[in-house]
């Protein structure tokens, strides 16, 4: 009899009564199956079933222990404010007034929210959420509130409800939470949502706010009108009897409203396909709801400078016109001949109106010429007198124009209202640097003084941050402030442009607020992200005083790892690394903060390298290899997850195989492995599925990358055919699913693996491998050859497939192949992970420091403060600059130049390469402290090492090229010219092994290595 158990569609576990009774208590169990043929009657096809491998012997089967409930999947009761389909952007104030006659010890506030929350109990802000989540998988967060005095308490929280592309697969605008704790001992729960709690919709937030991205991948701009928000609603002396009671929300339609973006990449039929598609679920499955599994975010205050202030438009007024008016007549007054002009934006996305004219005539827009991107101006020479500016057939979007106000008396206000995208103003008017404010810097923030409107400040954070900018204003009911994020300043400028117009026409990142004359604390309900802060302050009445800070919001990590070598340029290329990942660790590991936010699984690869040698934590990685695999389907990878629908790339999934067997080798969580593991079968028969059979190597069809494999930003020829970097990738794959295998005890499916990876090995060889060239095709696509380039030669050097006879010869085509010229870069910063890898690995040390120096250098002489998405990124505005893949110099001088490394959850080993640099010193943190590293000296001379490691580990001491040296270690000879003097010490592969345990050890090398 078989049992096929299904739980929550998360991780599935064929089961099989035998009659042992140790099943039902999670023990593992094999039974003899064949698996390819029995596939169909386990329901391969289902996609809630998990994987199977192909097996003819036993098979190994693990049942999960059953828990009991949660009791927030049980008690909790879903509301929002309405039981309808939503809007696609909502905000939402619930309160809760609750009265205790006893004291409320231990008291815990759990809470979920869709998409976004703010917390406030009696007043206090307590803290937002949620983590990222899937459909299927919500994380609630807890908050220990400590013992609540007898008395009248008021939970109140803010709801966003702002589905997105890219952070979480938003399902319906919900809020769920409950309160326990203590009384007189005994546990209690003292509330939970339901339709007791008072919400309001608020209009403050406006609903048809433009996205800051057109598709959707972050979330609406957010344009605030703060007179029809209570300063006061979140406090317990509200009344909030005039606000209505909450409606249950369990049967809200499933509602996902993805739109899911074109490329610019053609399909094999020639015309343009989604990558995606549109997704309206229609899975009516209740999510599971677990404990929060990361900590909570933090927020780290940053540095703010004042980079220029001065008067947007001098001499002009700025006009927002909305798009319910179809035509608009403005009548002015001039006392002398003056030339009248109007200036407005034309570019991608940006619609001009139907007609314009002055005195019945039409006026002719032509493009402004210099340092104002996509403005166009029509001017006339006009008569003193009465004259009327006409403007037809607005369009529905609204109009943001600019009008010539010196000279020039108009008979009635000009228009000018916050409108729905704020960037467009930010735009359109010119900068012109003046002293404006007065400027008072306490600490971190920045106190700034307008009297002169409408004025502007331009901030810097010294490097892209992912956070929220907080501003404490006073200012007059009525005036607008707007508040844009960039990662750069247009060229030759003090100017970023949060809004860049047809230089990235899906991009605006710029929030407003209306001022209500209170004194209020402005921010955003979401994240923004980038370098500069370009701050405007219109019209206003009386003066305006702003105190800023921007307080960063990232994983609560601290940096151990530190590196400190004889070259300062190395020293500041590994720093910028770590100061890269700030931005990109946040409740995922993500590829950019500023376009995209995520959790795409090539940054995530590059990204956990330097966390490791960094800051040292696995849980953020081990939360993103268990949303992974939840998305995988029948085996068919996600590259991102959440939100990963439609985007299928064979080599992110492969590198979720690596970094899974790395977290399982350094951490020995086999409760996470047997998890994921009917994932990792599954995934491995899809691969299986897509090789060619005639060769045994995977074979790609002719289509976009999110259809085959990415290898690099650059690397659009081997994405099709038998590909060289994605088979090399592909056998070493097989290589880790076989240690995964062998560390849950199935020793068959191990040994299957190894065997297949090693003969796929000899088959890349023999297809790829050009013998007198010494180097690798690109790939082999219907049979014809793909020239070979740097991809080629890399991946097959990083996965260990060159025969050592042969490696120097590709290592040299490789070099060859490489642009010299950072600006003209054939390879991206992601891809150069595979080349440093390929250097280090086999050796050429002082080349990849030297390559590392050239390129990264020139990144840094470029401005770069974080690493950016490729190396000319700085060249468009549609490319990012931090990006997390960027990283990887980090690492690799970590573990290549100092040598220190990681091996097992209390080993590691120091292999110092005494090259690239004359001494260096640095650590890399273990789970029990730091393993400190230092050395002097070159290869082939004297040399010293020192290494100071936690007393509860091992390490392995490699020293390389010393057989006709000597080796003294804490003072005592352990080896003289090729021979071991201390029983342990070993040779292998020409290095000297010396086991140690922990503590501090002292190494000096005398003598002459094999070289000389």
């Amino acid at each position: 009899m078989v049992i096929v158990a299904n739980v929550h569609r998360r991780w599935l576990y064929y089961i099989f009564l035998t009659g042992a009774f140790s099943l039902l208590l999670g023990v593992v169990s094999t039974l003899p199956v064949e698996a390819r043929d029995a596939a169909s009657d386990w329901g391969l096809q289902d996609r809630d079933r998990g994987g199977i491998s192909e097996v003819t012997g036993l098979t190994s089967v693990y049942l999960p222990l059953v828990e009991k409930p949660d009791m927030f999947n049980v008690d909790t009761v879903p509301i929002w404010t309405h039981n309808h389909l939503p809007a696609s952007h909502e905000v939402a104030l619930f309160r809760r007034t609750f009265e205790l006659h006893e004291p409320l010890e231990d008291a815990l506030l759990n809470i979920f929210a869709d998409t976004r929350y703010e917390l406030w109990v009696d007043g206090s802000w307590i803290g937002r959420g949620p983590a990222r989540f899937s459909r299927d998988y919500h994380e609630y967060d807890s908050y220990p509130l400590g013992n609540l005095p007898p008395g009248d308490h008021l939970i109140a929280v803010l709801v966003q409800w702002a589905p997105n592309n890219r952070r979480a697969e938003s399902v319906s605008p919900i809020l769920q939470a409950i309160l326990t704790g203590k009384i007189d001992q005994k546990f209690i729960q003292l509330l939970a949502t339901d339709e007791t709690w008072r919400v309001m919709r608020s209009d403050a937030w406006n609903a048809d706010a433009v996205p800051v991205h057109t598709w959707e991948l972050i979330g609406p701009t957010e344009l605030v009108d703060l007179r029809r928000l209570p300063i006061d609603w979140f406090t317990l002396s509200f009344d909030d009897t005039a606000w209505s009671y909450a409606a249950q929300a369990d049967l809200l339609p499933v509602y996902t409203p993805l739109l899911v973006p074109y490329l610019a990449t053609k399909s094999q039929i020639g015309e343009y396909e989604p990558w995606g598609r549109s997704i309206q679920h229609s899975n009516t499955s209740k999510p599971l709801y677990t404990p929060r599994s990361i900590a909570p975010l933090v927020d780290v205050e940053m540095p703010v400078t004042l980079v220029e202030q001065g008067i947007l438009s001098p001499g002009r007024s700025l006009v927002e016109l909305s798009g319910d008016e179809s035509s608009v007549a403005m009548s002015f007054d001039v006392t002398q001949p003056i030339v009248f002009s109007v200036e407005m934006l034309s570019g991608t996305n940006i619609t001009l109106p139907g007609r314009l004219m002055l005195d019945n005539t039409d006026m002719v827009l032509i493009p402004v010429n210099g340092e104002r991107p996509d403005v166009v101006i029509a001017s006339r020479l006009i008569a003193s007198g009465k004259h009327t500016l006409q403007i037809g057939e607005i369009p529905l979007d609204g109009l943001t124009l600019s009008v010539q106000t010196e000279n020039v008396m108009f008979q009635q206000p000009i228009p000018f209202e916050q409108g729905n995208h704020a960037g467009r103003r930010l735009l359109l008017a010119e900068p012109i640097s003046a002293t404006v404010t007065a400027q008072n810097t306490y600490s971190t923030a920045i106190s700034l003084h307008f009297d002169t409107f409408p004025a502007y400040a331009v901030l810097d954070m010294s490097r892209t941050i992912h956070g929220r900018a907080i501003l404490q204003v006073n200012g007059p009911a009525g005036t607008i402030v707007d508040l844009g994020w960039d990662e750069r300043l247009y060229p030759e400028t003090s100017r970023p442009l949060p809004f860049p117009g047809s230089l990235h026409p899906y991009w605006n990142q710029v929030d407003s607020w209306i001022l209500d004359g209170d004194s209020r604390s402005l921010t955003t309900i979401d994240t923004r992200a980038g370098r500069y802060l370009l701050l405007a302050v219109w019209e206003a009445d009386a003066p305006v005083d702003i105190s800023l800070q921007v307080m960063e919001e990232r994983y609560p990590v601290v940096q151990h790892g530190f590196f400190d070598s004889s070259d300062p340029l190395l020293n500041r290329i590994w720093q910028v690394g770590v100061d890269t990942l700030y931005p990109n660790m946040t409740d995922a590991y993500t590829d950019t903060p500023w376009r995209e936010r995520g959790q795409w699984w090539g940054d995530a690869f590059v990204i956990d390298k330097v966390n490791r040698v960094a800051f040292g934590d696995f849980v953020l990685l081990r939360r993103g290899l268990l949303y992974m695999a939840d998305a995988f389907d029948y085996g068919k990878p996600e590259a991102l997850a959440p939100n990963g629908e439609g985007a299928n790339m064979a080599d992110y999934g492969m590198l979720w195989v690596h970094n899974l067997q790395e977290y399982l080798q350094l951490n020995d969580d086999r409760a996470f492995a047997r998890d994921l593991y009917p994932t990792l079968l599954e995934f491995m028969l899809y691969l299986e599925n897509i090789e060619n059979p005639s060769t045994g190597l995977l074979d790609f069809p002719d289509d976009i990358w999110a259809r085959t494999v990415y290898i690099d930003t650059m690397a659009w020829m081997v994405r099709k055919g038998q590909s060289a970097p994605a088979n090399a990738m592909y056998i070493e794959t097989l290589l880790r699913a076989a240690s995964i295998a062998g560390f849950l005890g199935d020793s068959w499916q191990a040994a299957k693996w190894q065997n297949q990876a090693e003969q796929k090995k000899t088959l890349f060889n023999d297809l790829l491998y050009l013998l007198q060239q010494e180097r690798y095709l690109t790939s082999v696509y219907q049979g014809q050859p793909i020239t070979p380039t740097v991809f080629s030669q890399a991946w097959p050097l990083a996965y260990n497939l060159v025969d050592s006879n042969k490696s120097a010869g590709v290592i040299g085509s490789l070099q060859m192949m490489l642009s010299e010229e950072p600006a003209s870069a054939n390879i991206g910063t992601y891809g150069m992970y595979w080349v440093f890898d390929a250097y280090f690995q086999h050796g050429y040390v002082s080349d990849a420091v030297d390559l590392m120096k050239n390129y990264y250098g020139w990144m840094l002489s470029q401005g770069a403060s974080t690493w950016w998405e490729t190396f000319c990124s700085v060249e468009h505005y549609s490319s990012s600059l931090s990006h997390g893949w960027g990283s990887s110099p980090t690492w690799f001088l970590s573990t290549y130049v100092l040598g220190a490394q990681q091996t097992g959850t209390r080993s590691w080993q120091v292999k110092p390469s005494f090259a690239g640099v004359d001494a260096v010193a640095g650590a890399i943190p273990l789970p029990d402290g730091l393993l400190t590293v230092s050395w002097a000296g070159q290869h082939c001379q004297s040399r010293t090492l020192d290494i100071q490691s936690p007393d509860a580990t091992e390490g392995d001491v490699i020293i390389s090229d010393v057989q006709e040296a000597s080796i003294f270690w804490n003072g005592q000879i352990v080896w003289l010219d090729g021979v071991t003097q201390q029983e342990g010490v070993t040779l292998i592969n020409e290095d000297v092994h010396i086991p140690v345990q922990g503590g501090v050890h002292y190494f000096e090398i005398t003598g002459y290595c094999v070289d000389q």
